[in-house]
């Protein structure tokens, strides 16, 4: 009988391992803004912003009336569906109200200007300019395992 129960409680362990590992393998159901990497989107996106958004949020979203949106910190999410959510439903118990109206792609539009006003809009954003510095230290690096390290350019550490 006691080895009847250990038997049902580790197939009921199992059942619960594999269910739980499908659970976290489904891929997520979110949509993707179709204009993440569209450079040409971020103009459109701010002529939506200006005709809809500056009057509480002000030009360039510096804020206002509404919270700055330039700053890549947000209240209710950082992602693009979240901000598009954001924009179309409005957020109970403040001012902002619904776009529902607004059309999606218009919406999407001006999620991706707003987050390329925080430099995080996608790969149009990234500063190609390498970064050089000279990694070694004005003083001479010592060990306990002999005498000192010296930095000699071209070969490192000597």
């Amino acid at each position: 009988m006691r080895s009847r129960f250990h038997i049902l409680a580790a197939q009921a362990g199992a059942l619960l391992l594999m269910t739980a590992a499908a659970a976290m393998a489904q891929p997520a159901d979110t949509p993707r803004n179709p204009f993440a990497n569209d450079p040409a989107a971020i103009a459109a996106g701010q002529k939506v912003f200006n005709s809809t958004c500056t009057a509480c949020h002000g030009v360039g979203a510096t804020g206002g009336r509404g919270p700055a949106l330039n700053s890549g910190r947000f209240s209710h999410g950082s992602g693009d569906y979240d901000l598009f959510q954001t924009i179309r439903t409005g957020v109970p118990g403040t001012q902002m109200p619904s776009f529902g109206a607004l059309p999606a792609d218009d919406v999407w539009r001006a999620v991706t200007y707003i987050k390329s006003l925080a430099g995080r809009g996608g790969a149009f954003t990234i500063d190609p300019t390498p970064v050089t510095a000279d990694p070694s230290p004005s003083y001479p690096v010592e060990d306990d395992y002999g005498p000192p390290l010296e930095w000699e350019p071209g070969w490192g550490w000597v």
